[in-house]
């Protein structure tokens, strides 16, 4: 089993849409599935896989890179599917080694507490909270 970048977002899209479509049921409400897939296909996000060793998605990891003066962060925007604990030695060594040969100094994600909780599992530590308070447009 492995994490897998895709560089074909067409040809994966149909085994990964349902993974991701369920994050959309239970959570996303600021972009839709169709901006995800959009912003993939113009290479603005990026999609990991983890395969199961017959090749079936399990996992599916939406990130992009963030760019600030003097470093690069790989910031996990959604993560979803099934078998979260038996994927985490394959991100450590996989995942993280990806993102250090790509220039990243650190991984961040975006994510509610159940993540979260996962996230720290993995060695992740939270630096920030975020809050908003809906304000309508002007219009």
């Amino acid at each position: 089993m492995s994490w897998n970048l895709v560089t074909d977002v067409d040809a994966r899209w149909p085994g990964v849409e349902p993974i991701v479509a369920k994050a959309f049921r239970d959570s996303f409400d600021d972009f839709s599935i169709e901006d995800v897939y959009g912003w993939l296909k113009a290479r603005k996000m990026h999609l990991l896989v983890y395969e199961t060793q017959d090749k079936t998605d399990e996992l599916a990891c939406i990130f992009e890179f963030v760019v600030h003066p003097g470093r690069k962060i790989m910031r996990i925007v959604l993560l979803a599917g099934h078998g979260f604990d038996e994927a985490y030695p394959e991100w450590e060594n996989e995942v993280e080694a990806f993102a250090r040969k790509v220039g990243c100094d650190a991984l961040e994600a975006w994510c509610r507490d159940p993540q979260a909780r996962l996230f720290s599992r993995w060695g992740m530590q939270k630096q920030f909270n975020v809050v908003r308070k809906e304000i309508g447009h002007a219009g």
